[in-house]
């Protein structure tokens, strides 16, 4: 039953996603010219295409490796969060994993908003 949920849940997103876009000043033309340097034997930096650098976990071969190979993670749910979220929101991220979309969301937000995570 949950796994059934989860499928549908995507199938929404990919449904309602085709029909928004993500604002342009979140999105780089210019990727891949980007940043990917390997600071220690955990953790490189690298260069998104949502125009902010972030650190990655180097042992992670899912979320992390696509980031920096792509500069991107999970674009569909990245465009619904950006075409609903407004200046000011209150956001509770659950399960952020790397922490890109708590990235988005902050920028997304400004300064007035509050973001918790868990």
């Amino acid at each position: 039953m949950c796994s059934l949920l989860a499928i549908s849940a995507v199938l929404c997103l990919l449904v309602i996603s085709k029909h928004l876009k993500l604002p342009c000043e979140y999105v780089t033309s210019t990727w891949p010219t980007h940043v990917n340097v390997q600071l220690n034997s955990r953790e490189i930096l690298v260069s998104t295409r949502y125009n902010f650098d972030m650190i990655i976990d180097a042992q992670d071969d899912t979320v992390s490796k696509s980031i920096q190979e792509k500069g991107l993670w999970q674009s569909t749910q990245i465009h619904v969060i950006a075409h609903f979220l407004k200046p000011d929101a209150t956001v509770l991220n659950l399960g952020p994993q790397s922490g890109l979309e708590a990235i988005l969301i902050g920028k997304l937000i400004g300064p007035k908003g509050r973001l918790y995570i868990a």
